[in-house]
Formats: C-alpha cells, structure tokens, sequence
C-alpha cells in the first residue's frame, strides 16, 4: 500500500498546505498520510504561534492519517538536520513509499545532479568549495556557489527555501539509501 510522508510546521495550517495535502491525495488515490511535524519551536528557532497538539488537530482534520512529532533538536535545527530527523521518524515508521514537499520552481533533473555531486564530492567541487570557504563565504553559500560552477543556476535556486529543503530531503534520503519516491 502506499503511503504519503509530509514534513511539516503546519504554524499554522493555511490554504496552501490544504492544496498540497489536496493534491498528494490526487497524485497517490487511497494512500494513507502520515505528517512529521515540528515540535513547539519550529525551523527558525522561534516558538511556534500555536502548540504542537493544536497543530497535530488541525492536520487530522484536515486528512491526515497519523501525525508524527519531530523532536526539538530537529525542528529547530538547519535544513539538513531537521531533513534528516524528518526523514529518519518517516522511514522508522516502515509505511511510508512516497516522500510529498512543495518546491518554487521545477527542477528534477538538475537535483538528481546535484544530489550526485554532493554524494561523491568530485575534486573539483571540493577544490571550488574551498576555494569559496577560503574567501569568507558561509558553508551553505559556499556550497551554492560551488554547484553553481557545475549546475548553472544552483546557487539563485538554493535560496529559495522550499528548493533547500528539498535537497535536504534528497540527499539525506540518498545518503541513507531510503527508496522514497518523491512528489514535488
């Protein structure tokens, strides 16, 4: 059977997590939802507006089947590490087939590349990863600009957050060879 794994915030529930809980259903008819979503402090660090229970409500009533709490430690952390706690609470579950996140903009070639660069760190890369260290630039930033090197356009596109958090998913998932499908 397939299921659907969500990360989320939900803080909180708004129309556009209506359209994507809405179109997941469409894509996978009849397939349960399980949703990982963050504790009381959420991505950035701050304090959720509503708590988590409240939060876990309003996914339930909206269609969703199971609602999975992300620890603290994850949900307040970087895009990797809240990625790779999201994903690792989704695949402990051993339900979840399908991996459901919004993107900005169409991509899925280009990130399959990107994933592949960032799995083998090619010399070149980390040359030009050091290279951008080495001039003061942030890790994230350094790393954008280093794929953007490789795959013109990586760097304005990583800015966006949902395109981050999407190559978080990717990633970790490739990085721990978790077979999710993924729905952008």
């Amino acid at each position: 059977m397939d299921t659907a794994g969500i990360i989320a915030e939900y803080n909180p529930f708004h129309l556009g997590h209506a359209h994507h809980l809405k179109a997941t259903k469409a894509r996978l008819p009849g397939a349960a939802v399980v949703a990982v979503l963050s504790s009381h402090f959420v991505q950035r660090g701050e304090p959720a507006f509503l708590d988590k229970w409240t939060r876990a409500e309003m996914a339930l009533s909206e269609g969703v089947d199971l609602v999975l709490g992300l620890p603290t430690a994850f949900s307040c952390h970087q895009a990797g590490v809240f990625a790779a706690g999201a994903l690792d609470v989704l695949w402990g579950t051993g339900l979840v087939t399908h991996l459901s996140f919004g993107v900005e903009d169409d991509g899925e070639d280009s990130m399959d590349t990107i994933v592949g660069i960032l799995m083998q760190e090619p010399r070149g890369f980390k040359q030009s990863l050091h290279l951008w260290l080495d001039r003061g630039y942030s890790f994230v930033e350094a790393r954008s600009r280093a794929l953007d090197e490789r795959v013109p356009g990586t760097a304005e596109r990583l800015r966006r957050s949902n395109n981050n958090l999407a190559l978080a998913y990717r990633l970790h998932a490739a990085r721990r060879g978790y077979p999710f499908r993924f729905l952008e």
